[in-house]
């Protein structure tokens, strides 16, 4: 009976030390929610991406709006199309919904991230066209020639010294079509007259599920004067956004 009750404690005094140390890992974890679907898990310098979504409280929140950061509130709500569909929403200290539509970018915790003012336009020069030309020709590029059968549907670019070493990179974000059948979606980056593609998507315009990547931001998640490359996938017509997130220093790597 002794030996059974010694047992029942010291699996008592195992679960509270276990409860314990989950308790302390996520009390330290910050979160940063991106668009109406992604939140990212900031603890220190790992960031964990995660774009299976959570019923979430009226939460306090810091959101970013008009290029700083003020003070609100951040919840779940069911999707405009899928009420099955959880998706988040900012609103302001006096219960206003802000509209985001999928620009949302809101800390719930104490991190500090920064948000690069990057300035993205829509509008090519003639060194624009040769880079996405030569681009479009290698074989991450899938080899196609700019011609008469090629559409741009979207174009944007970004620069800024993603890495901190001083230089600019430039961010090409495109979505052409080829034919009127194939539709293929990249964003790359051109840094010292090489091309380094960050991620693509090609498929069927029939297709109703079609996937579709764009460029979204800059974001420095862990506060060490690089910033991380967040890109918007969308799965088809009206499907929603999730959000993708990777690091550059020389070689891109997704941070999942």
């Amino acid at each position: 009976m002794k030996e059974k009750k010694n047992l029942i404690i010291i699996v008592l005094l195992i679960v509270f030390v276990l409860l314990n140390i989950y308790v302390y890992i996520n009390k330290n974890k910050d979160i940063v929610y991106i668009g109406s679907t992604t939140k990212i898990e900031v603890n220190k310098d790992e960031i964990k991406v995660i774009n299976k979504n959570k019923k979430l409280n009226l939460t306090r929140a810091r959101i970013y709006f008009n290029k700083d950061f003020i003070e609100g509130y951040i919840k779940s709500d069911k999707g405009a199309i899928n009420n099955k569909e959880i998706t988040y929403n900012a609103y302001d200290n006096d219960g206003v919904r802000l509209h985001f539509i999928d620009d949302l970018i809101a800390i719930v915790g104490d991190t500090k991230i920064k948000v690069a003012d990057v300035n993205i336009s829509d509008l090519s020069l003639s060194n624009d066209s040769e880079i996405i030309d030569n681009f479009l020709k290698s074989d991450d590029g899938n080899g196609i020639t700019l011609d008469y059968s090629i559409s741009f549907l979207d174009y944007k670019k970004a620069i800024y010294d993603i890495d901190n070493d001083g230089e600019n990179e430039y961010i090409y974000s495109i979505d052409v079509l080829e034919e009127d059948k194939i539709d293929y979606s990249y964003v790359f980056i051109y840094d010292n007259n090489e091309y380094k593609l960050i991620d693509s998507e090609k498929g069927d315009v029939d297709n109703v599920n079609l996937n579709k990547i764009s460029f979204f931001n800059l974001i420095d998640f862990n506060n060490d004067n690089k910033y991380e490359i967040v890109l918007k996938h969308k799965t088809g017509t009206y499907g929603s956004n999730c959000y993708k997130v990777y690091s550059y220093n020389d070689e891109i790597k997704e941070i999942k």
